[in-house]
């Protein structure tokens, strides 16, 4: 046994607080951990730990490795592999199987209603619900993820975004509301691998929304409107690369003209171009 429940129960929570019988991994014997309803909440095995300021209750079930810094965890909820929880996570749902696992950090955010996280997946401030999906290396920001929605890939959604619908690739989707895979495309550079757009068809605010990464740094992320695609093009001195962008927007504008005519437009490089699109 690596850790024991101590006695009598705390009485605020009715729940046992742990204390660790041995080192292992960051933990020292004698630490004081945090609060379970029975030894079935947290296993004896591997280095997994729970922290002072968390809980785990019900049915929920933390192995492996897991790290529990700052939770509440309920239900039916097993975590599992490599995970960090931080900052207050509430993780879990009364008649609901929440999955957690790989090596996903987890910060000041909610996983409820069935929804999954694997991979390598960081999310901040954010709310996953209604069987949402996150996996891959993934980063969500102050979003939430509703409806069977999923982000993989390297896909990035920020600002107050809200997804109900499939987001992959190297998609940047910032204050947007997204209810299908067709509100939006992702467009890769022809001649520089590190270039993508993606362009979202519409937002919260009503207004055409462009992202761009990586144009001249993998890190570096600009988003535009499309009256400010416009002028940033006029300013860039190297020709190939302003080439690129034009034909991107070209693009972009002939399928959002087709959407509006309900038919569908048909390029001879499309397919060379667009990386997502449903």
């Amino acid at each position: 046994m690596k850790y024991e429940l101590l006695e009598p129960k705390n009485t605020i929570f009715n729940l046992y607080q742990i204390r660790a019988l041995k080192d292992f991994g960051n933990v020292k014997a004698g630490q004081l951990g945090g609060y379970v309803e029975n030894s079935n909440n947290l296993s004896q095995e591997g280095f997994c730990w729970l922290y002072e300021r968390s809980y785990a209750k019900a049915y929920s079930r933390i192995v492996d490795d897991a790290q529990i810094f700052h939770a509440i965890i309920y239900g039916d909820a097993y975590i599992s592999g490599n995970i960090e929880l931080h900052n207050r996570c509430l993780i879990g749902g009364t008649r609901s199987k929440v999955r957690i696992g790989g090596n996903a950090k987890i910060y000041s955010s909610k996983i409820l209603d069935n929804s999954s996280v694997y991979g390598n997946v960081e999310i901040h401030n954010s709310i996953l619900g209604g069987n949402a999906k996150a996996f891959g290396d993934s980063k969500i920001y102050n979003s939430s993820i509703y409806d069977y929605g999923e982000v993989f890939g390297k896909a990035i959604i920020r600002k107050n975004s809200v997804i109900k619908c499939e987001v992959s690739g190297c998609a940047d989707i910032s204050e947007t509301i997204l209810d299908s895979t067709k509100d939006y495309i992702t467009i890769d550079g022809i001649y520089f691998k590190n270039v993508s757009f993606t362009y979202v068809f519409k937002n919260q605010y009503g207004v055409d929304n462009w992202c761009v990464r990586g144009f001249t740094d993998d890190k570096l992320i600009i988003s535009f409107s499309s009256k400010e695609m416009l002028k940033y093009i006029a300013d860039v001195e190297d020709k190939t690369i302003a080439a690129e962008f034009k034909n991107a927007m070209y693009i972009c504008n002939q399928v959002k003209y087709a959407r509006e005519q309900n038919c569908e437009f048909r390029h001879n490089k499309l397919n060379s171009h667009i990386t997502r699109f449903n």
